[in-house]
């Protein structure tokens, strides 16, 4: 199952850096967080992205909803797309059984992400505010401990 992780998380990133490209491209800024935090774009508007729908900017990610595409994903330091909240990855994949039709119960992909994490196959967000965010890059020395997934 770790391979089928690992295409995963690439599947969800990709998407999630194609929403980010063109959520920048249609308001016009390189650093989304930060303008709509400065109140420079608005918080949530439309886009004829993937058939077209809406998108609203919370805490420090996005949701993405939209006719062909429902996708929630939080950014790591710098607005980075380094990795991916455990359970918004599952919900993604429940979502698309279809392509992830391995895909266990909730409880067996929280378990196996704790393996691969206890293993080294995969590694929680070094920096902050992304420490929850799994990512198959290897932390930096200075990095804080893993944590649950609870």
């Amino acid at each position: 199952m770790e391979e089928q992780i690992k295409t995963l998380i690439h599947d969800y990133l990709a998407l999630a850096n194609q929403v980010t490209s063109e959520l920048r491209e249609l308001l016009g800024v390189e650093c989304l967080l930060k303008s709509v935090n400065a109140g420079d774009v608005p918080r949530n508007g439309y886009s004829k992205s993937f058939g077209g729908g809406e998108y609203f900017f919370h805490g420090i990610g996005c949701r993405f909803l939209a006719a062909e595409l429902e996708l929630d994903f939080d950014f790591g330091p710098d607005e980075s797309l380094v990795g991916a909240d455990p359970w918004k990855l599952y919900n993604f994949a429940a979502d698309h059984r279809e392509a992830y039709p391995w895909l266990p119960d909730r409880e067996g992909f929280r378990r196996e992400i704790e393996r691969m994490v206890s293993s080294g196959k995969l590694h929680y967000c070094a920096s902050e505010p992304a420490t929850h965010l799994v990512t198959l890059t290897l932390p930096t020395p200075d990095s804080p401990p893993s944590v649950p997934l609870d």
